[in-house]
């Protein structure tokens, strides 16, 4: 009986799952609000063992970066799902569960063992629909699924910014109505879920927004900057100066996590930007019409357009002309941006940094062709203006507006602008490399 009892022991023992490799990897955005974080392993780590990872959540260190006071909680908890093998690596989508109640939108910083850490926007309160039922509206935000009207795929573009209305789920296939085009079908098991799509989700503070913004005309601080997209490997960016006024309209909330910077848009991992990953985004839909060129070309694969599969082509006699004539062909194309150019933002405090609801005044204008050496002497509002705000300091308009430094994404390190007592720009530092 003692020989057989530990034999089960070590058969137990063997069984059991390996620790989870939290040291090994990272943090990226996931697809889903249930989800929101994935765990992505270093390439060079070798897949799950035989016996499989635990799945005991990781306890980590909150705190707030903004606002700039104390929580009434200090940790949360990672909960790591299934794994998902991605070429040679390994993903693993990651719940969240914070051990405490947030009574107000925030910025929290988790913070865990090595490179584990990640920088979130939260709005408490809110709630994301696991199941979709007809009369859900979704937007777009991933662009690797074939969509079909009347039997013909459509591109990229055809879909863009436009709101889709689910009508009914069949085998392998859903029925929506597209915002101004009319029913198109979704290819794939509804099973499955749909991972390319963002619901809009309900959010008590979108009354008011509503009303101050929708059908109003905007303009962006220091301009509006975008990039739409020929198809899911190329992007051509897109933007309206300061002066142009764009007209808002929808205002939305989202259910699906984003990685955005405090001005708007998607955020990145250099320049040191005020980003993070916010678990239900804002976004405005802006009329797509005065958008245009900004220059910006983007390829994510070689061939033609940067299509992923493009057949191989004769090598052409003068290639930088050849990816002059492609990029104009893609960014002169009048529908690129869609009907609508979503603007997606952190949360409802951002709207006020990004959007003024009054254009820029003929003196800023006239200044802005005849501006002082490092932007000395600007006021807030001049440099705002002509600028924006500060990409790499979190805070409400009202908190900005009184900071004596602002921060701006610049690579390697943030620049900074600093205020005098009198309110007005009295130096700029630009970090460089020794």
């Amino acid at each position: 009986m003692l020989l057989l009892a530990a034999l089960l022991l070590s058969l137990s023992a063997s069984a059991a799952p390996a620790p989870f490799p939290w040291t090994q990897g990272y943090l990226d955005p996931s697809r889903s609000f249930a989800q929101p974080l994935l765990f992505t392993q270093d390439y060079q780590q070798a897949g799950p063992p035989s016996q499989g990872w635990s799945r005991a959540p990781l306890s980590v260190v909150v705190r707030s970066v903004w606002p700039a006071q104390p929580l009434e909680f200090e940790r949360a908890e990672l909960l790591p799902g299934v794994p998902e093998p991605i070429g040679q690596s390994w993903r693993v989508p990651v719940g969240l569960r914070l051990l405490g109640t947030l009574k107000r939108p925030a910025v929290l910083q988790l913070t865990g063992p090595d490179r584990l850490g990640v920088t979130l926007a939260v709005h408490p309160g809110l709630s994301v629909p696991t199941n979709f039922s007809p009369g859900q509206d979704f937007l777009r935000t991933d662009l690797n699924v074939v969509y079909r009207q009347n039997g013909k795929p459509l591109d990229v573009p055809a879909l863009a910014g436009r709101v889709l209305t689910l009508r009914r789920l069949e085998a392998g296939r859903a029925l929506f109505s597209a915002e101004g085009l009319g029913e198109v079908e979704r290819i794939g098991d509804p099973a499955a879920g749909f991972h390319d799509l963002s619901p809009l989700i309900p959010d008590p503070d979108l009354a008011a927004l509503k009303r101050r913004y929708e059908g109003k005309t905007v303009w962006g601080y220091g301009g509006l900057r975008t990039h739409c997209f020929p198809n899911e490997n190329s992007s051509v960016g897109k933007g309206v100066e300061l002066n142009q006024g764009v007209t808002v309209r929808r205002v939305a909330r989202l259910g699906k996590p984003q990685f955005l910077n405090v001005q708007g848009g998607a955020g990145d991992d250099v320049g040191h930007g005020a980003d993070a990953l916010a678990l239900t985004p804002l976004v405005f839909l802006l009329d797509a019409t005065p958008f245009g060129s900004t220059g910006d070309l983007g390829f994510s694969s070689s061939g033609p357009a940067g299509e992923a599969g493009s057949p191989p082509t004769a090598p052409d006699p003068d290639p930088v002309n050849a990816d002059l004539q492609r990029f104009m062909e893609l960014a002169n194309r009048p529908d690129l941006c869609g009907l609508n150019v979503p603007y997606a933002l952190l949360d409802t405090w951002a709207a006020e940094r990004v959007f003024s609801l009054t254009p820029p005044s003929q003196a800023l204008l006239t200044l802005s062709r005849n501006l002082p050496p490092d932007g000395r002497g600007l006021t807030r509002w001049q440099y705002a203006w002509l600028n924006g705000f500060p990409s790499s300091t979190f805070g409400s308009l009202g908190e900005v507006l009184t900071l004596p430094h602002w921060q701006y994404r610049n690579i390697p390190f943030a620049s900074t602008v600093s205020f005098g007592q009198n309110g007005q720009v009295d130096g700029v530092q630009v970090p460089r490399l020794p």
